[in-house]
């Protein structure tokens, strides 16, 4: 019995941080096929609602937001994204 929760805890430190933290211990690639992409011409206002809506219904962390937006964004998008600063492309809310 204790070598089955040694190893069970082993295994959640050698997780490689694809699991969300949340209710459901959702896994990123899980989450990343269900989260809406950015294509050229999209409404910038409607991808961005509809991105934080999937993650809200899914229960992901809000701090966990700014990790995810970058791969759904288009190629014009990244452009803009890439003058951000580390800092505040690591906050959501910037």
């Amino acid at each position: 019995m204790a070598t089955e929760r040694e190893a069970q805890r082993g295994a959640r430190r050698a997780d490689d941080g694809a699991r969300l933290h949340g209710p459901a211990g959702i896994d990123f690639r899980n989450i990343k096929a269900l989260l809406p992409s950015m294509h050229m011409g999209d409404d910038i206002l409607t991808f961005l609602l509809s991105f934080e809506r999937c993650l809200e219904l899914n229960n992901v962390d809000r701090s966990l937001w700014a990790r995810l937006l970058p791969a759904q964004m288009s190629q014009k998008a990244l452009i803009i994204y890439a003058r951000l600063s580390l800092k505040e492309s690591r906050c959501y809310n910037s």
